[in-house]
């Protein structure tokens, strides 16, 4: 069962997740009308990633319940596709419910190993990886192939980027819940 604290945190990430969407990591797509350029402010989106694996603590569903969330929160954005359109989400749907699997599956053995830091940016890293792909091969389904191939192009190119940033952004997650865990009463 799920206690309040768990519905609280829930909420606030999801809404954080949005404020930077809204007022960031939209940017690249509004400024330059570039599929797929919104890669590069990675580091604010896996910042948010890394704490919220990491504030859950290996409780099931609750990231994938954020993420889902976040994506209905975003559909006025150009953060992942075209504003009002769910079918663009499904990848970020797809991608919290896998990525919610994989690491509360193994969150007990890095946090019996003392290696939450690691996890945090394994995962942040995986998460744009695996949301790239699964865009690369739903985003020919829902958009025109003009499109699709050059986010395609885009990705790939941004790819180093991407991979900086989602490392960096996982880093300084876990600094950021290693300073609230560390306060945080229990």
């Amino acid at each position: 069962m799920w206690n309040s604290r768990d519905v609280a945190l829930i909420i606030m990430l999801a809404v954080t997740g949005f404020v930077y969407t809204a007022l960031v990591f939209q940017l690249g797509f509004l400024v330059s009308g570039i599929p797929g350029s919104n890669y590069l402010f990675v580091i604010g989106q896996a910042i948010w990633n890394s704490i919220a694996y990491l504030l859950f603590e290996g409780k099931r569903w609750r990231l994938v319940f954020t993420i889902t969330l976040f994506g209905l929160l975003t559909m006025p954005t150009s953060a992942m596709g075209t504003p009002f359109n769910i079918l663009p989400r499904i990848p970020l749907i797809l991608n919290g419910l896998q990525l919610d699997i994989i690491m509360n599956t193994v969150y007990p053995f890095f946090k019996r190993k003392n290696k939450l830091m690691w996890a945090a940016i394994i995962f942040s890293l995986e998460n744009f990886i695996v949301d790239g792909i699964l865009r690369i091969a739903t985003y020919p389904v829902f958009y025109s192939i003009e499109y699709a191939s050059t986010f395609i192009g885009i990705f790939f190119m941004m790819l180093p980027i991407i991979i900086i940033e989602s490392v960096a952004g996982g880093y300084l997650g876990f600094k950021i819940y290693d300073k609230i865990s560390n306060r945080r009463p229990d």
